[in-house]
């Protein structure tokens, strides 16, 4: 687990570590519903105010290639089944999730999830949750 703080020194007081992004999600679970969505499940993480799940094409398992996004303000996020990239059964989705300390400005969840990724710091992604379409 990969966590930074910035030390902060204010002269004539005492010097205080300042996180500058929260902990990665932890215990990750995920299912496909019976309408055709996946719903991804998390921890709450300490001091998150939104969370970017990050995944791919069906069967795509490298984190560099995991180049949808979402985003939740909550512990849950569902793709709706309109959203899930082609697939057929047997194959699988792997999902990772980010933290952030701020929350996405824009008018769509797509928005947001591209604003906490191009301007701000997140945290490490999360260990993968795969879930597989039946």
């Amino acid at each position: 687990m990969f966590v930074s703080f910035n030390l902060n020194i204010n002269f004539g007081r005492r010097p205080h570590l300042v996180q500058l992004h929260p902990n990665a999600p932890q215990n990750l679970t995920g299912v496909k519903n019976s309408d055709g969505s996946i719903t991804v499940n998390f921890d709450e993480v300490s001091g998150a105010k939104a969370y970017v799940p990050h995944y791919g094409e069906a069967n795509v398992s490298d984190k560099g290639q995991l180049t949808f996004m979402g985003y939740t303000e909550t512990t849950s996020w569902t793709l709706p089944a309109a959203d899930v990239p082609a697939h057929v059964v047997g194959d699988k989705f792997h999902i990772c999730v980010q933290t952030f300390n701020v929350t996405g400005t824009g008018a769509t969840d797509i928005d947001k999830a591209r604003d906490l990724h191009d301007n701000h710091l997140g945290s490490a992604w999360s260990a993968e949750v795969v879930v597989t379409m039946n």
